[in-house]
């Protein structure tokens, strides 16, 4: 079996691959593998199962989704139920928008808010350990907020 390798869309937000890490002998992060790892590390959650990282934009960044699932489709319908979700808790008064929660017969879609500049799509099991889910998810949001923007989800700017 091969290990899990992530896909990465290049047009993302984010640098390529392919761009050099080294630049005068100074280590320079390449943010597309910090993507990657937090998908990884997120994906070893029994539950979940299968990723996407999109930007709020519905630009597709990073996915680890089902063969015939057209990530491009998942990041655009994910970022308009977040834009709807955020506008509907503003104008209920029910504060900052978190997370979406949709519920299906065969399991959870969660689309979280990872900063201002983009999105985190988990697909989990029915019967999951929502709350390990959950606590995981945040982590991993927080985690691709500060690579996008340098804060973290929740903190004010």
């Amino acid at each position: 079996m091969t290990p899990y390798k992530p896909r990465v869309e290049s047009d993302g937000g984010l640098a390529s691959e392919a761009e050099s890490t080294q630049k005068a002998g100074i280590f320079i992060p390449n943010p597309m593998r910090e993507v990657e790892a937090v998908i990884e590390e997120l994906r070893r959650i029994p539950d979940v199962l299968a990723i996407a990282v999109a930007r709020r934009d519905g630009i597709l960044v990073a996915l680890d989704l089902p063969r015939g699932v057209d990530g491009r489709k998942v990041a655009a319908m994910s970022a308009a139920l977040v834009g709807t979700s955020e506008y509907a808790s503003h104008e209920l008064g029910q504060g900052k928008f978190l997370q979406c929660i949709v519920d299906t017969d065969r399991g959870r879609i969660l689309s979280t808010g990872a900063g201002e500049e983009a999105l985190l799509v988990t697909l989990v099991r029915p019967g999951a350990n929502l709350g390990l889910v959950l606590l995981s998810v945040e982590r991993a949001a927080k985690k691709l907020a500060t690579l996008f923007h340098g804060t973290t989800a929740g903190e004010p700017e």
